[in-house]
């Protein structure tokens, strides 16, 4: 299974260590990039979007000039960017396309990560590769013969 990918920012004087995985967003204001985090936690931190563009990798969509939207957050596009939250999201519009095309290509390769990553595709396969049946204590179904009285 994949190691989590971490991003290590500066926030309040404290270095704040964020699995990319709960990153919902990332929202500059002026010199300040807000990540919006899964819980309703804000962090912000001074960094360039460029910056954390680079540091994040893919799976995040670059909605607007300064905005990114974790791919995961997604729930639909339409005339806002709503995420799983709850929260919507303004995007440039002339640009809905590209986003659009973005985020399936970022799915897409989502999927086949999940598909070469060896996970059970069945319940068999699944209790064949994680239920160790040594350990499992032998039962004996024993039919209830006398009714209390």
């Amino acid at each position: 299974m994949m190691k989590e990918k971490t991003i290590t920012i500066v926030s309040d004087r404290r270095n704040i260590v964020l699995k990319t995985g709960t990153i919902l967003y990332v929202l500059m204001n002026r010199k300040y990039a807000e990540f919006h985090v899964l819980g309703d936690h804000v962090y912000k931190t001074r960094m360039t979007l460029a910056e954390i563009e680079e540091k994040l990798g893919d799976g995040f969509l670059k909605i607007h000039r300064g905005c990114l939207v974790s791919a995961m957050a997604v729930h639909d596009i339409k005339d806002r960017v709503d995420l799983s939250n709850g929260e919507a999201l303004e995007y440039t519009v002339r640009k809905k396309k590209i986003i659009l095309k973005e985020l399936q290509s970022i799915q897409e390769k989502m999927i086949h990560e999940f598909r070469s990553e060896n996970i059970p595709k069945t319940k068999e396969e699944f209790v064949k590769k994680n239920v160790d049946t040594e350990k499992v204590p032998d039962t004996e179904k024993i039919p209830d013969t006398e009714k209390e009285k």
